[in-house]
């Protein structure tokens, strides 16, 4: 099984694909991925000043600078995670501060067949 917590949307575009794709070569078959990406409904993505390869900076009001890939929708999170067969596709939403906003993740579990 292979666990991949609010970690993989600090990856472009292309490096998450490749990332994805030596995993699941790294797969047996019938392992399992559970992992998030951070979804475009998430507060931070108010705080988008630039975007270059696919990674949008977020500069948030404390000072703190990240970039993050946003994924969009349950299609793009399937296609993110393509070739593991879909097994569940949900998504988790909090508010933890009335300083922030959404805390939108989206949720994926797939397969090796």
């Amino acid at each position: 099984m292979i666990l991949a917590n609010q970690v993989l949307y600090f990856l472009s575009p292309d490096d998450l694909g490749a990332t994805v794709q030596m995993l699941w070569e790294k797969t047996r078959p019938g392992g399992v991925i559970i992992a998030t990406m951070m979804g475009s409904q998430n507060y931070y993505r108010d705080f988008v000043t630039a975007s270059e390869h696919g990674l949008e900076q977020v500069d948030l009001p404390n000072g703190k600078q990240l970039f993050i890939t946003f994924t969009d929708n349950r299609g793009s999170l399937i296609e993110r995670f393509a070739p593991y067969e879909p097994m569940h596709v949900g998504y988790y939403d909090s508010v933890v501060s009335e300083r922030e906003g959404s805390g939108f993740h989206h949720l994926y579990v797939g397969r090796k067949a």
